[in-house]
């Protein structure tokens, strides 16, 4: 009960940041129906629609369905999922034969992942949820014949104009023929790579996710001229680290006096944080955000994982040097950590066995246990997040994290 209590209040305070509020939620969902009923119902209309859709998953679990009313609400949010798929597969198109754009196109993929998943999401919602989430687990990784039987149980299932609006999405088509399929309902025009790569950083949050905005500001930095400087200027004010640190580092390189000018007119709290990211990433030689996840995902067991799902915890990622013979232990006062080796080796103190670039150092000590010392065997670059932010995001990839608990 006052745990329930203290949940809801802290998750109506005005202002809380998405990653807490997201894990507020997943919290419910371990707490049983009673309390995603009863608090969660009162949140269908949050105005982050990942923390609204975090919602929707809750929901779905306990099996509930909407009333009439949040049903005509759930209408407008898939009609509006719908346009944003259209919008993704239109910024794919764009950027696929431009070699700069791998990381963008291979964003996009990720994002028209996530886009069908919250189709599915607002449909569990609207009608029986085992039957829907059945539906699109087949949809997703069935044969041929588990596809296509997915689509005739969907085909009774659903009401007709929805059943009409999403098929095509479900099926296999190539970009154009599916853009022409919907040409006159929700029509794309093709862009050049540089107003495609703008369109995409200006879109809302709810069209687009940090880590896409992120990769095509990176490739920006390509196609330097005024609009692109106005560009960074912009997101070097951002609220999103990730954000900001591109764009401060990229207008420090691009066009050394509308920095000084950013500079110059920011607030006191940017300009120390966009100072320290210069003297961290140019003069100390740092990693940059973008870079820490990037190798992040290249350790062994996170391959699978989106780098948009690690993005999330860009800024609780340390990074550290250790010299030779230098000892670490995942147990940095009693806390757990997870250690990523990017460069080096370490030598375990127990076993002497070695871990090389791109192992994953992990451990759940067990209550009473010495920690686990390792040394550098030369001079070795690593990565370090707590171990509780680390399990938190990608508690959704099971296979993970039962493999790291092993």
């Amino acid at each position: 009960g006052h745990i329930a209590h203290n949940l809801e209040q802290l998750f109506s305070r005005i202002g809380q940041d998405r990653l807490l509020q997201q894990t507020i939620i997943r919290i419910y969902r371990r707490m049983g129906e009673r309390h995603i009923n009863t608090i969660l119902r009162n949140t269908l209309r949050h105005p982050d629609k990942e923390v609204r859709y975090e919602v929707l998953e809750a929901l779905a679990d306990i099996g509930y369905k909407a009333s009439s009313t949040e049903q005509s609400i759930l209408r407008r949010d898939l009609e509006d999922e719908i346009a944003a798929i259209l919008w993704t597969v239109a910024a794919r198109r764009d950027m696929e034969s431009n070699g700069h754009c791998t990381h963008v196109v291979e964003a996009l993929r990720h994002e028209l992942v996530v886009k069908n998943h919250r189709l599915f999401t607002i449909l569990s919602v609207m009608y029986d949820a085992q039957i829907i989430r059945g539906l699109r687990d087949k949809l997703r990784s069935g044969s041929n014949e588990e596809r296509v039987y997915a689509l005739e149980i969907l085909d009774i299932t659903v009401d007709e104009q929805i059943k009409d609006d999403i098929v095509p999405l479900l099926e296999e088509h190539t970009p154009t023929e599916l853009l022409e399929t919907y040409r006159w309902r929700f029509p794309q025009e093709q862009q050049s790579v540089q107003d495609r790569l703008c369109d995409i950083i200006w879109k809302d949050h709810a069209t687009v996710n940090i880590w896409t905005k992120v990769c095509a500001l990176e490739v920006l930095i390509h196609f330097p001229s005024e609009q692109t400087n106005d560009v960074f200027s912009a997101f070097a004010d951002h609220n999103e680290h990730l954000l900001s640190q591109i764009s401060v580092l990229a207008l420090h390189r691009l066009s050394p006096e509308r920095y000084t000018r950013f500079i110059e007119n920011t607030t006191q709290t940017r300009r120390q944080r966009a100072t320290a990211d210069i003297r961290a990433c140019l003069i100390n030689a740092e990693l940059t955000g973008l870079e820490k996840i990037r190798a992040y995902i290249q350790t062994k067991y996170f391959h699978s994982i989106p780098p948009a799902v690690i993005s999330i915890a860009a800024d609780f990622i340390r990074e550290r040097i250790l010299e030779a013979n230098e000892t670490i232990t995942p147990f940095q006062q009693g806390t757990p950590q997870c250690i990523a080796i990017i460069q080096g080796q370490l030598k375990e103190q127990h076993s002497n066995t070695t871990l090389n670039a791109g192992n994953l150092i992990y451990h759940i000590l067990p209550e009473n246990e010495v920690p686990i010392l390792y040394k550098a065997v030369q001079k070795t670059h690593i990565l370090i997040i707590d171990r509780e932010i680390l399990d938190e995001i990608t508690w959704e990839y099971l296979p993970l994290n039962n493999i790291l608990s092993e």
